[in-house]
């Protein structure tokens, strides 16, 4: 669901849930969003390749999200693959 469709669904302008939230949790609603994609993308990357774990949480492509994923973590999801941290990941999130 869109941001602003959240504001409206809720009976507030854009402007002031984003205020809202960012005082109550300490982060925008699209960061959190972004949070949440990467912490369901790690989980993922224990099974799935990188196009296919892009496909699966709506990125238009595997570049677009190798890059979100790298800004946010600080290193390929390729990478991250291969260090075997994504199994324990995994593991850790059952």
């Amino acid at each position: 669901m869109a941001l602003p469709a959240v504001a409206i669904a809720v009976g507030l302008s854009y402007r002031v849930l984003h205020k809202r939230f960012l005082q109550a949790y300490g982060v925008t609603m699209g960061g959190y969003r972004i949070r949440c994609r990467i912490a369901e993308a790690k989980r993922l990357l224990a099974r799935h390749s990188v196009k296919a774990t892009a496909a699966r949480l709506g990125y238009p492509d595997p570049f677009t999200f190798s890059k979100q994923f790298q800004q946010q973590v600080g290193m390929a999801p390729t990478l991250y693959q291969a260090s075997g941290t994504a199994v324990l990941g995994a593991l850790s999130a059952r």
